[in-house]
């Protein structure tokens, strides 16, 4: 019999959430609602996923690092106590972010696990490694991990090393999807989020506050924003459309042959502009939305708490509850 699952973050029973495409499913965490993919790929397998597969807009990415990425970090060297000069981005992709704020005066180094997108980034004349292991004996102001902390395997040992890697009074600024928005609450196997193999877990307000607290970190700010997600009237239209198209049509984007792309389809171009224009309509909602933590990006500043600098610091049982 197979042994009973339970949350990573903090040791509750977990159910079926969704399943999302092919074989994959994702488990909820009944106490504070994280979800993991129930499938677990190597670090062999998803080293290949990101060289070969893994795709993302890099036009699209250009446009929220112009309206909100770069005011993100800005907002986040507000809390360090003084100018901060040196920034790492965990998961750099191609530098975008880090060419913009580059041109702004910062120092910029990051990370990325891809081959294929680091070399873009040093082809743009920035210092950008493998992974954390890279930068050991290093220190920076401010350590950036934008919408990549749901792809990675070990979270706790990426948290804890970014610690060691921040100079004190220095500021951690994570960006990820929320997964008790409301679109992941009314479609979870169609929300645009639930994206295996690349996300690997999905965080909620009490989980991610948890993860950063349990690292070694205080939590300054905590918050759901609209973010990097599509309108929730596209989101609708999407989901009922691939409900349409039937289980039997829905298979891993790049690991499976009989994956049929929809993104450039006329239909799915059309919902987009559609769900854009009815979405706005919808903009005087969202502060009650945020109120409610349903917005579907979760946006959190962090700094390393008074007992890790003491060297004090333990790290928190899964089943503490959270504060």
């Amino acid at each position: 019999m197979p042994a009973a699952r339970s949350c990573a973050v903090c040791g509750g029973s977990v159910i079926l959430w969704a399943r999302p495409c092919g074989d994959w499913s994702y488990d909820r965490c009944q106490v504070c609602g994280h979800v993991e993919l129930r499938q677990r790929p190597s670090r062999e397998e998803l080293q290949r996923y990101y060289d070969a597969i893994y795709e993302y807009s890099e036009e699209r990415f250009a446009g929220a690092v112009a309206r909100r990425y770069v005011k993100a970090v800005e907002d986040g060297a507000i809390h360090a106590l003084r100018r901060p000069r040196r920034i790492l981005e965990v998961g750099c992709n191609t530098g975008v972010l880090l060419v913009a704020l580059r041109e702004r005066g910062w120092q910029v180094a990051g990370t990325e696990l891809s081959r294929r997108f680091r070399a873009v980034a040093h082809s743009r004349g920035l210092e950008v490694r493998t992974d954390l292991r890279d930068w050991i004996g290093e220190q920076f102001d401010i350590i950036v991990c934008f919408h990549v902390i749901e792809h990675m395997p070990d979270v706790n040992a990426e948290l804890g090393a970014m610690r060691k890697l921040l100079r004190a009074p220095g500021v951690l600024a994570i960006k990820t999807p929320n997964a008790t928005c409301l679109a992941a609450r009314l479609f979870p196997n169609e929300w645009e989020w639930s994206s295996p193999p690349a996300h690997l877990r999905l965080f909620t307000p009490a989980s991610l506050r948890r993860s950063i607290e349990a690292a070694g970190f205080d939590v300054l700010r905590l918050a759901t924003e609209r973010g990097n997600a599509r309108p929730l009237p596209f989101q609708a239209m999407r989901a009922l459309a691939i409900r349409l198209r039937g289980r039997a049509r829905r298979f891993t984007p790049g690991l499976d042959h009989r994956h049929v792309p929809i993104a450039h389809q006329l239909w799915y171009r059309s919902l987009e502009g559609i769900g854009g224009i009815v979405g706005a309509l919808g903009a005087p909602f969202a502060p009650v939305l945020r109120r409610l933590s349903l917005l579907p990006e979760l946006t959190a500043f962090a700094r390393i708490s008074a007992r890790a600098v003491d060297g004090t610091h333990h790290h928190h049982s899964k089943r503490e509850s959270a504060t």
